[in-house]
């Protein structure tokens, strides 16, 4: 098995159709249909533990505010969004973990937009005309995301800057506070919520809440008990409790779960991506 690194996706793309390569991981939104549509390729979504949120930086103004932060929550429409990038294919987060971890409470409607809400939440934080850095990964995903958080923070009155940066920009603007929001995405490598919550949420913890600045004393007390606690029904309301306090915080804007979406030669047999990013490739085969 070789694995190539294509940087354009709709190279990788026209590679699959002509059978140069057998499979595409990350395909483009924009590229899923046109894919499904094609003999011979096999274009699933499979299961992931993979979030998309927007990072707020809670070490300087406007969002050391919880007000401004709640603004921001209430303004960004998730549903309408994740329509917007994924056509669909994604589900709208409810909370800033991953879905598909344990103990999610899918009933758990999270913050519905409501942006009157906002305006009136960001009027009383004193926060309205603040400027919002808004630093921009590479990809078109986190392109198309950065428009419109601009766009519907604009709506309230705040004054949102897009900024363009490379990966080590990225992890260094971030590490360093020196942003104030951010589109990304994460995922966690197993279903149990103790990593997770260790690496986006525990501000006493080595990421400092996946550099969003975020701490919480329940939660950090919380994020104890959770790793201690053995009785499942326990361990269950305990990280839910954790998930409301986050995302009544906004620790960040949960945006959408997004499934893996990977496009197969139906040549190949037995061969899927599993939640953990990782191939099965015990059993595949390759029809010639």
């Amino acid at each position: 098995m070789e694995l190539l690194e294509i940087a354009e996706p709709e190279t990788a793309a026209a590679m699959l159709k002509t059978g140069e390569v057998d499979v595409m991981r990350g395909v483009n939104w924009s590229q899923v249909d046109d894919l499904k549509a094609t003999d011979g390729i096999d274009m699933r979504m499979e299961p992931s533990n993979v979030i998309f949120v927007s990072l707020l930086n809670h070490g300087r103004e406007p969002f050391s505010s919880l007000k401004a932060r709640q603004a921001a929550a209430y303004a960004l429409d998730n549903k309408a969004l994740t329509q917007a990038v994924t056509g669909g294919y994604a589900k709208p987060a409810n909370t800033p973990l991953p879905g598909s971890l344990q103990f999610h409470d899918d009933n758990y409607p999270g913050v519905v937009a409501d942006m009157e809400k906002a305006k009136q939440l960001l009027a009383e934080s004193g926060m309205a005309g603040k400027e919002v850095k808004i630093i921009l990964g590479g990809g078109s995903t986190n392109q198309q995301i950065g428009l419109l958080m601009q766009a519907q923070w604009e709506a309230i009155g705040l004054k949102p800057v897009l900024v363009n940066v490379d990966t080590p920009g990225w992890w260094d603007a971030t590490g360093k506070g020196e942003y104030d929001a951010t589109p990304t995405w994460w995922m966690n490598e197993v279903t149990d919520p103790d990593l997770a919550v260790r690496w986006a949420l525990c501000g006493e913890c080595d990421s400092h809440a996946f550099n969003t600045f975020y701490n919480n004393k329940r939660l950090n007390e919380l994020t104890e008990q959770g790793s201690r606690e053995q009785d499942p029904a326990k361990r269950a309301a305990i990280y839910q409790e954790i998930s409301k306090i986050a995302t009544e915080e906004v620790s960040q804007i949960p945006l959408y779960y997004s499934p893996y979406a990977i496009a197969y030669s139906k040549r190949l047999k037995n061969l899927k991506m599993t939640p953990a990013m990782q191939w099965t490739l015990e059993e595949t085969t390759i029809e010639q």
